[in-house]
Parts: C-alpha cells; sequence; structure tokens
C-alpha cells in the first residue's frame, strides 16, 4: 500500500497531526503528503458481521471493517498487524474473512 492511499482515508481536520506523527516515526523520513480524501458512507456488510483480511482476489490488499469498530478495534488491529507483516493466519477471524462473500 502507498502512504498516499494510507493517508487517504484520514479526516482533513487531523491532516497535519497524523502525518506529522507518521514522518516521526519512520526512518528514513520519507516526503509525505495527502493525496485525497474521500468520505463515505459507514461500511456495514449485508449480513451485519465485519469482514476482516486479505481478499484472495486481490493479493496484498487487507481489509477491516465492522459496525463494532470501537469494541473490536485494539485486538482486530494488533491481530491484523500481525497476519500482515508476520504472515500469521489466526483461526478467531476465519469466519470474518471477504471470501465468505464470494
Amino acid at each position: 500500500m502507498l502512504w498516499s492511499d494510507c493517508l487517504a482515508l484520514m479526516s482533513i481536520s487531523h491532516e497535519d497531526s497524523h502525518t506529522g506523527g507518521i514522518r516521526q516515526g519512520l526512518d528514513p523520513i520519507p516526503e509525505i503528503e495527502v493525496a485525497g480524501v474521500h468520505l463515505g458512507p459507514k461500511s456495514i456488510p449485508g449480513d451485519g458481521e465485519p469482514v476482516f483480511g486479505e481478499p484472495s482476489a486481490l493479493p496484498g490488499c487487507h481489509v477491516a471493517f465492522s459496525h463494532s469498530g470501537t469494541t473490536l478495534g485494539l485486538i482486530v488491529g494488533e491481530m491484523l498487524a500481525e497476519e500482515m507483516g508476520l504472515s500469521i493466519c489466526y483461526p478467531m477471524l476465519e469466519s470474518f474473512r471477504p471470501e465468505r462473500f464470494d
């Protein structure tokens, strides 16, 4: 994923504080610009359950959306980061994979 893709998801009102924080955590420090901001309706899957993981049709693209993001965000964020960075596959997330809609 490109930095511009990550930053495009940020709220306009927090643009400067987020890009500054990202710059502080990286070495070497890249030049980061917000390519754009896109706002849309809240994503709620048709079955009402969260969707987490890498769609088999889009290798390298990871998704995470849920109606209960506030309660699930911490643990799911950690699990998905490990799946992306360490190629770990958590069985707990299997029933929430994008492939259930295939």
